[in-house]
């Protein structure tokens, strides 16, 4: 039984449904019948992280849980106290501001994911130790202990910890991002060490 106000989109033997009329979710429900799979992020948990079911931005970041859905992302959570490993589904991780260090065991565990071709994007806080820095260290990434402050460019508050950037080297990420400014409130500097 299909509820009033749901189109039905098909493909081949894939079918989609959705109950929105907007845009996006049309752009979204076709990109999921064409795409071949759907890329899976996992967001670690069990450290105090930012939680993508939280609504509050200073405790969450369920903006990036719907922006990633939005373009076709399975999210869902992931506890090393129930699984001893990296999902093997899993083509990304987010490690979202742990306040509780990670143990020996689960960096053992992050660097065999990414021993084997895994990502992660880690969002660390100034000031807290996250037990991320010497794995990141192995890869030829130090994570500093400080926080950036310019007191040139800056979110135009006076708030000297909040750097904007303007400008950008050439690169792919960046490629579209003429006349876009980007601000890093509270972010700690990451240096990269030779080669990774």
């Amino acid at each position: 039984s299909v509820a009033d106000g749901t189109t039905i989109l098909e493909m081949g033997t894939k079918i989609k449904s959705i109950t929105g009329n907007q845009e996006q979710d049309f752009t979204t429900a076709i990109i999921s019948l064409v795409k071949n799979k759907q890329k899976k992020v996992y967001f670690l948990t069990g450290h105090r992280e930012l939680d993508f079911d939280e609504m509050d931005r200073q405790k969450g970041i369920s903006e990036l849980k719907q922006t990633l859905m939005n373009d076709n992302y399975e999210v869902a959570k992931l506890s090393f106290l129930e699984q001893v490993k990296v999902p093997p589904d899993a083509d990304a991780v987010v490690i979202a501001g742990p306040e509780v260090p990670l143990l020996a065991t689960e960096r053992e565990r992050l660097g065999t994911y990414l021993q084997q071709g895994g990502r992660i994007l880690a969002l660390l806080h100034p000031s807290v130790t996250s037990g991320l820095e010497s794995l990141f260290a192995k890869y030829g990434i130090k994570v500093g202990n400080n926080m950036i402050l310019d007191p040139l460019s800056n979110m135009g508050n006076g708030d000297v910890f909040s750097p904007a950037v303007g400008t950008y080297q050439p690169h792919d990420i960046t490629k579209d991002m003429r006349n876009v400014m980007t601000y890093f409130p509270r972010a700690r500097s990451v240096q990269l060490e030779g080669k990774l």
